[in-house]
């Protein structure tokens, strides 16, 4: 059986027309958003002048951190400590740091005040984008803070947040 010379032009024209398809398909469909996984985090109580170190680090770090800083970064008395929370995620291939330092009063377990944090990739990273920090404590104490940051790289955008409870992950 021969096949006429228009069959074979269609035949071809056909499969060119379902190959490029398949390639602006592909473009065009979007992949499932990255769910952010926790690599590590940690909760200790720290001296005002390792808290004072770190920030000085975080500050003059070529790495573009958001970041908050209290005006006063005293604890209140002697039943009183500073406690660092951070907590390090993975997204993707970027790996993001949020963390703050606590004045918590030891007797109660009340944070008193956020006295500061940070949020950004532990690397420079231009197409990651932090937009904010939120839910800080700085006019009353509580059990309970979560700091939040909404960050967008790749197209991803979404919360990412560290919880602190009563001296508790």
């Amino acid at each position: 059986m021969k096949l006429e010379k228009s069959t074979l032009i269609k035949i071809f024209v056909v499969v060119i027309i379902i190959v490029c398809c398949f390639f602006i398909a592909k473009k065009y469909i979007t992949k499932s958003e990255p769910e952010p996984q926790i690599i590590s985090e940690k909760t200790e109580e720290v001296t005002k002048s390792e808290m004072l170190q770190n920030i000085e680090e975080i500050e003059n770090s070529d790495i573009a951190f958001t970041t908050i800083k209290n005006d006063d970064l005293s604890i209140a008395n002697d039943n009183h400590a500073i406690v660092l929370k951070q907590v390090e995620f993975q997204l993707d291939d970027l790996t993001l740091q949020i963390g703050s330092y606590f004045d918590v009063n030891t007797e109660t377990n009340f944070v008193d005040k956020t006295l500061f944090a940070w949020s950004g990739p532990t690397e420079n990273n231009a197409d990651y984008t932090s937009f904010h920090l939120t839910d800080l404590v700085s006019e009353y104490p509580t059990t309970y803070v979560t700091i939040r940051t909404r960050g967008a790289y790749h197209g991803y955008v979404g919360n990412f947040d560290l919880s602190f409870s009563n001296n508790q992950v």
